[in-house]
């Protein structure tokens, strides 16, 4: 039976004090260096002209150095509303391999996601939803980490595991297929293409067998993915009878009532129905969503 998976995440969960298990428990410790003094400047620059652009620089993560690691601003409403209030403490996201392939952790991981805690004063929303989502599905691991960026004390950071490919084979034992981002980072970038509805975010509804009138919404990591996600929206909403020859419709419940039970509202199911992922196996058999 065909199935497609939907999971989702709140927000961040809790790491180690070693490289050797960087998302395990514990408070970690990232410091990042910038040759340019105006560093910050420049990270806002390039997030308004290309948000998925890098600032190369190098890193330590827990004493281990990773040389011309690439390091960008994240997030939506976490890095506007902060940098609109002139806080300095924004959402990190910093990739290991950027210029050099083999950096990775030890765990195999290559991307390190520093949230700020936005409207989270406690800390804790992070790590204790992850916990509890583990126990019913897999979620990533998270910690809380301690960022210095060019020998400054920046502050206390949450640091959330990737999802992706790693993180796939880990739960799965599965390799391959397609992982789809269920709004970028540029969400609020929607192109008015001739004859595209309107769309309503990355909600899952239908538009048209045009995959062009989605990327506003959906991020691929291949073109052959749209085939996959184009399948599950037309089933889901043009035959809704045949939804579990797509969906695992188990799997999706529980995610629903985890997101209600602790008011996710970033997620599927939330008011924007964004900020979340799909997973689709390399034969359209098995897809699984998370969210972020």
């Amino acid at each position: 039976m065909r199935n497609t998976l939907l999971f989702s995440f709140i927000m961040a969960c809790c790491s180690s004090v070693s490289a050797q298990d960087f998302f395990g428990g514990g408070v970690q410790e990232v410091r990042i260096e910038f040759p340019q003094k105006s560093w910050d400047v420049k990270l806002d620059s390039l997030k308004k002209a290309n948000p998925e652009a890098r600032l190369v620089a190098t890193a330590w993560v827990n004493g281990q150095r990773f040389d011309s690691v690439g390091v960008r601003y994240k997030g939506n409403s976490s890095y506007f509303r902060t940098r609109n209030e002139t806080l300095k403490k924004l959402p990190l996201n910093i990739k290991l391999d950027y210029k050099k392939k083999d950096q990775l952790l030890k765990g195999g991981q290559n991307a390190i996601k520093l949230s700020n805690a936005f409207l989270d004063p406690s800390f804790l929303r992070d790590p204790l939803t992850y916990e509890v989502i583990r126990k019913y599905m897999p979620a990533p691991q998270c910690n809380f980490t301690r960022v210095y960026l060019n020998n400054k004390y920046w502050g206390l950071y949450t640091n959330s595991e990737s999802v992706d490919e790693r993180f796939i084979k880990k739960h799965f034992g599965a390799e391959g297929g397609h992982i789809i981002k269920c709004d970028p980072d540029n969400w609020k970038r929607v192109r008015s293409q001739t004859g595209c509805p309107k769309g309503e975010n990355a909600s899952l509804v239908y538009l048209n067998d045009n995959a062009g009138c989605y990327d506003a919404f959906y991020e691929v990591d291949d073109p052959a993915a749209w085939k996959f996600l184009l399948n599950l929206i037309k089933v889901l909403n043009k035959t809704p009878e045949k939804i579990e020859s797509v969906l695992d419709v188990d799997q999706t419940l529980w995610m629903l009532a985890i997101n209600n039970a602790l008011v996710n509202l970033d997620s599927y199911n939330g008011s924007l129905s964004h900020n979340y992922y799909l997973w689709f196996d390399s034969c359209m058999l098995l897809t699984q969503l998370f969210g972020t």
